[in-house]
């Protein structure tokens, strides 16, 4: 029996710059995915939507939902430090 599984992480950013920076900085790292996993992503304004489909198990998903989570909060300090220097030059 096929068992899937799915998550879904919605993260809000300061703004929609900011999510669309997350947004592209993650892309390149969902591809190529194994089989069996597939990973949406889209902005709603200043949210970031990810959806993710795992067909290998549950240990695969929270290991998957582990490397996103990481690369998020990553994105989001690059992207909110880099937000609060240019609004401090002007």
């Amino acid at each position: 029996m096929k068992v899937s599984s799915r998550a879904e992480l919605r993260v809000a950013f300061c703004d929609d710059r900011e999510s669309e920076g997350a947004l592209r900085s993650l892309l390149p790292d969902n591809e190529p995915l194994p089989a069996g996993l597939s990973i949406g992503m889209v902005r709603e304004g200043n949210v970031l939507v990810t959806e993710v489909t795992c067909e290998r198990g549950v240990d695969s998903l929270l290991a998957t939902l582990d490397d996103l989570l990481a690369s998020l909060n990553l994105a989001e300090r690059v992207l909110c430090s880099r937000s609060r220097i240019v609004g401090s030059e002007g």
